[in-house]
């Protein structure tokens, strides 16, 4: 029988059943049972995966009921005992004689769908050739005995602080194979260990000098942690018993009693997973002279250094060693300007005077260096050695050495004048020296070496990736005349990025660069506030409007408004010292229907096309370019800063500002090709009030 869903039945100790045999026990029965050599007939049951991949167990059949009980741990074991993974095997069970387990290819208990029950009748037991019959019955297949066994699991930390100069940290933890979490309801089969310690010292208070504001903390921490699983990893075979069944069967190939002890340790040595690291690390290193002294500062006192070091080693049941180290390093440095290195132009002979006549730009300012500059300084090598349990395979080796640096800059050229110039840049360039790590028999050379080739011919090594990002702002400052600086505000910018790629194994034709531009403008138009002067209205108009809105009752098609009437026929008016009643019999003068509706069209326009609070237009367009197969081998770097393009040193600076399509001589014999894009686009906004506390937006 196949099941449509595979049954699990790890988790259990044992599997049980009934077989009843024929009550006709004579010769000619299959129930026919003599001694443990002379039977009629067999039964077997299987169980597995498919029928190439299952576990057995075989008896003589006997009349009336048969138990048979299944020990999980007896049959899982049997797969250790045979020389590869397709090899069939069978031994007999423990305590009962004539009883058999068996296994045939690689079943496993986590995974049951075939299930079948069969009768032999054996040729070389009992009467030869003689034809047997009868009945015989199974029933109450079932497993039992879940795994309830008990776990337990623990943990403890603790931490010892020597003042503020050093804390040492400690923990350990142990999880039994059978515990598990209240949500679960089996164990993890595996025994897990780990421990660990960590200490930081900080070292600047235990130098002997001050050192403000400086900061030097070195801190250490080892780690670690071993598994031991209760099976062998991915399989149902219980470790304690494949070892015993590893040291019988290496006792009956004629090795020693310790030979094959050994061999039985040896397995479980390599179930097991063994991780240990070390790490240091030098995190923020700033030390400070106490100066203020400006090249002290802006020098020295800018710097910082960070350094981290780990060493690990491990072990698993696919892999026999792994080790390996790695260290990292970077050095920054980083300054924000005063913003006070400025100057005014207006305060310039000639120039001055010619300022002075724009009154609206006489306090613009020119500062003459950036606000902040920054740099960054990093390398990284490692190394990883790896050793897998497969016989005959070679180890795998892993090195690498790298580094990157890169700079940038921000600088406010102008400030209140008419265009508000700000410029920022940056560049990054990752290198490698990885070339510099073997020798031509593919060994490893002595660190020596490596660095004096480092210090002497190749000190940043070969350039693999360079980018470069240039940004332009400008902040135009609208003139007063006609309050222009009131209603109108300008932006716009210019932005450019710059990759240049090496692909060293592809030489010329692994050289590659592109740019990809982004140009913007945008206007911003207070339009309620340009227009409000036109719809501005006089005290008479606010009255007759304030009339109009009151004069809402119709009697006998009059309108007449009572309130409104006494209200103005007892305005008391001040007149040397006299109070004067106007006459009682004046009225309100009638407002004309061509007034009326010219109000009311007046405002309607105002409401349709000139309540809107402001309008903004931008207009951004975005280019990109890109080749391979340059023939330079320079970065373009060069020619951006320099005075003289040379087409070695790669692209030109237009290029790299994304003015020109001109990537520069390509190489020969290759397939070229370039690529190109661009994109525009308009964008309009705005927005009106509705009522109070909602607005409408327009995008």
């Amino acid at each position: 029988k196949y099941l449509t869903r595979p049954l699990d039945v790890f988790f259990y100790k044992e599997m049980k059943l009934f077989v009843h045999g024929d009550l006709n026990d004579q010769n000619g029965s299959v129930s026919n049972y003599i001694s443990e050599n002379d039977y009629a007939s067999e039964v077997y049951f299987r169980f597995g995966a498919d029928s190439l991949n299952y576990y057995e167990y075989r008896q003589p059949v006997r009349s009336g009921w048969n138990e048979i009980k299944i020990l999980f741990s007896d049959l899982t074991a049997l797969k250790q005992r045979r020389s590869s993974d397709t090899a069939t095997v069978r031994i007999p069970v423990p305590g009962v004689e004539g009883h058999y387990y068996g296994v045939k290819g690689k079943p496993t208990l986590r995974s049951l769908q075939y299930f079948t029950i069969g009768v032999i009748n054996p040729k070389e037991l009992g009467t030869t050739e003689q034809e047997v019959s009868g009945d015989i019955w199974v029933n109450e297949l079932r497993v039992l005995e879940a795994d309830d066994s008990p776990g337990w699991a623990y943990s403890g930390a603790t931490s010892i602080r020597f003042a503020d100069i050093l804390n040492v940290n400690v923990n350990m933890s142990q999880t039994d194979p059978n515990f598990h979490r209240l949500a679960e309801r089996f164990g993890s089969r595996e025994e897990r260990r780990a421990w660990g310690v960590m200490a930081d010292l900080d070292v600047i208070k235990v130098l002997p000098v001050s050192l403000p504001g400086s900061t030097f903390k070195l801190n250490y921490q080892h780690t670690e942690s071993m598994v031991n699983p209760v099976y062998l990893p991915t399989t149902d075979i219980k470790i304690s018993e494949a070892a015993e069944q590893l040291e019988q069967k290496r006792i009956d190939e004629g090795y020693t009693q310790d030979e094959a002890k050994a061999e039985a340790e040896r397995l479980k040595f390599e179930a097991q997973t063994l991780n240990v690291s070390d790490t240091w690390s030098l995190s923020n290193v700033q030390i400070k002279i106490p100066t203020t002294a400006w090249y002290v500062r802006d020098t020295f006192n800018a710097l910082s250094f960070t350094f981290t070091f780990n060493k690990s080693f491990g072990r698993s049941p696919s892999v026999m060693e792994t080790k390996g180290w790695d260290w990292q390093a970077t050095a920054r440095h980083n300054i924000n300007i005063s913003s006070d290195y400025f100057f005014y132009p207006v305060k310039l002979p000639l120039i001055g005077d010619i300022l002075e006549m724009f009154t609206d730009y006489r306090n613009v300012k020119i500062y003459y260096s950036p606000q902040s500059l920054s740099s960054n300084l990093s390398a990284r090598r490692n190394y990883k050695f790896t050793q897998n349990r497969v016989a005959n395979s070679a180890p795998s080796i892993n090195r690498d050495f790298n580094s990157m640096r890169d700079a940038a800059f921000v600088w406010k050229m102008t400030e209140g004048g008419l265009l508000n110039l700000t410029t920022s840049y940056k560049v990054e360039v990752q290198s490698t020296y990885a070339h510099l790590l073997i020798d031509e028999f593919g060994q490893d050379r002595p660190n020596s070496s490596i660095w004096r080739d480092i210090f002497t011919n190749s000190l940043f090594g070969k350039d693999l990736n360079f980018k470069q990002s240039t940004d332009f702002k400008l902040s135009p400052k609208m003139p007063t005349i006609f309050d222009l600086n009131k209603y109108f505000s300008l932006t716009a910018g210019y932005s450019v990025s710059y990759v240049w790629e090496n692909r060293l194994n592809q030489k010329e034709l692994g050289r590659g660069a592109s740019f990809s531009n982004s140009l913007s403008a945008g206007i911003t138009l207070r339009w309620k506030s340009l227009w409000d002067p036109l719809f501005k209205e006089t005290p008479n108009q606010n009255n007759n409007n304030t009339n109009l809105q009151q004069q809402q009752q119709n009697t006998r098609g009059r309108q007449r408004d009572i309130d409104v009437e006494i209200q103005n026929n007892n305005v008391v008016k001040n007149q040397d010292s006299t109070n004067v009643v106007k006459d009682s019999l004046d009225t309100v003068p009638k407002i004309s229907s061509i007034t009326k509706a010219l109000a009311f069209l007046k405002s309607a326009v105002k409401y349709i096309l000139f309540d809107y609070e402001q309008i903004t237009f931008n207009f951004k367009q975005t280019n990109g370019q890109g080749g391979s197969g340059i023939a330079g081998d320079g970065t373009g770097f060069n020619n951006f800063w320099g005075f003289k393009h040379r087409d070695y040193q790669g692209p030109s600076r237009l290029f790299m500002l994304g003015l020109s399509n001109d990537i520069g001589p390509r190489a020969p014999n290759g397939n070229l090709t370039d690529n190109f894009r661009q994109t525009n686009s308009v964008d309009f906004k705005t927005s009106r009030p509705l009522w109070e506390g909602a607005t409408l937006d327009v995008d």
